[in-house]
């Protein structure tokens, strides 16, 4: 019985998409784009060492702007679009008359699997395994109340933020040693070492992460999000978005009343920090403000963005992000190679080399093609080239990937 009503589910089709979420999952990924391309280039564990050299106003400024207004904020907005996107799946499913644990389950297992060989053999930072596999979580909590949900992921976020503030009193764990030792052997590495080490060296790197506790914890900021988005799908408030969008400016207005506050509050209490003979309970307390005031910056992104789209005059000019959005797999993985061949030795070999301005250009530029090569892909045919498969393999039959001449 299962399997029947498994089979009863077909595609929805493009029109049946809500473009406002492909639009915001459009901006989502440059975000992603943009701070993956200088985490790409230098090596993590000295990723501050490499970009603090850099002082001369411009590259300072670029660095500055990347890090307050995209780093850690952008990966939660596709976060939350995934758990929104799974709550609407899982209706629309459901509305089908079919069995929706056994169809979301096939396509996560499907995305886990593009993960495993994303990280294997391009990146070590995957995100669609992690991904993939929190997917299941929402399918063990997706027909609970929305509160329940909220509540859940509430207590998701702040976790990672109480384990560092345990963390600043009793110092229970320790950084591993560098793999590589310094950074120029990273560079030394990653520019000469043949493609057979570096993809040995990149599993190593992988397994030590998911090795440690304080990675593990850490991960659970963006399950919070996914039941955030979760949340929202349950709640139907994208539907119903441009019919309130006068109460959710004035959400957006407290949200950046909360998040103004934090952060000025966040930037003097680095400033006493170094006269503190005890810095940890100050510490702590910076720990819950970062993480309430990040909190709400992703708040104001998303609701700040929707809000664009309900203005007739700038909608226009934000609707080529749709293309990237319904093409989103397709674009993550390609940037994540285009990458590779930059900064490896297989490559050009550019790795820790280039300053911040330069990466911004890269990273602009890149997305400025993403979205070009979208429109004229999308004009001809239904889905992206990699959107078709995992699309095919879910529905386990070959689905038309031209469109039809009208």
């Amino acid at each position: 019985m299962k399997s029947e009503r498994a089979a009863q589910i077909v595609p929805s089709k493009s029109t049946d998409r809500i473009l406002d979420i492909d639009i915001l999952r459009g901006f989502a990924l440059f975000g992603v784009i943009l701070v993956n391309i200088f985490y790409f280039s230098v090596p993590a564990p000295y990723f501050s060492e490499y970009y603090d050299q850099f002082t001369d106003p411009l590259n300072a400024s670029v660095f500055r702007i990347v890090s307050w207004f995209f780093t850690g904020k952008f990966y939660p907005i596709f976060s939350f679009l995934f758990g929104l996107g799974f709550s609407i799946q899982f209706l629309n499913a459901r509305q089908k008359n079919a069995n929706p644990y056994a169809f979301l389950a096939r396509r996560l297992a499907i995305l886990m699997l593009f993960g495993l060989a994303h990280m294997i053999f391009v990146w070590e930072e995957d995100i669609l395994f992690i991904y993939a596999a929190f997917g299941f979580v929402l399918l063990l909590l997706v027909e609970y109340s929305p509160k329940f949900i909220l509540s859940t992921a509430l207590a998701l976020y702040f976790a990672p933020h109480v384990f560092n503030i345990v963390n600043n009193f009793f110092q229970f764990h320790v950084q591993p040693a560098p793999a590589l030792g310094s950074i120029q052997g990273y560079i030394n590495f990653y520019t000469t070492a043949p493609y057979g080490q570096i993809l040995q060296q990149r599993i190593t790197l992988y397994l030590q992460k998911f090795s440690e506790l304080e990675v593990l914890i850490s991960h659970l900021n963006r399950l919070a999000f996914f039941l955030m988005g979760l949340y929202v799908g349950k709640k139907n408030y994208i539907s119903t978005f441009r019919k309130e969008s006068r109460y959710w400016f004035r959400v957006l207005i407290i949200c950046f009343c909360i998040f103004s506050v934090g952060f000025l509050a966040d930037k003097i209490m680095l400033r006493d920090l170094e006269t503190l003979r005890y810095p940890a309970l100050l510490l702590s307390v910076e720990e819950i403000v970062i993480g309430v005031t990040n909190l709400f910056q992703v708040f104001i992104y998303i609701i700040g963005f929707l809000l664009l789209l309900t203005i007739n005059r700038i909608r226009p000019f934000l609707l080529p992000l749709a293309n990237i959005g319904r093409t989103a797999l397709t674009v993550y993985l390609t940037h994540t190679i285009v990458f590779s061949f930059l900064f490896y030795s297989f490559g050009l070999r550019l790795y820790a080399s280039l300053v911040p301005t330069q990466l911004l250009i890269i990273a602009i530029g890149l997305f400025f093609v993403d979205v070009i090569l979208s429109i004229l892909w999308l004009k001809y045919f239904q889905y992206g080239p990699l959107e078709w498969v995992w699309r095919s393999l879910t529905y386990n039959k070959v689905l038309p990937l031209r469109k039809r001449a009208s």
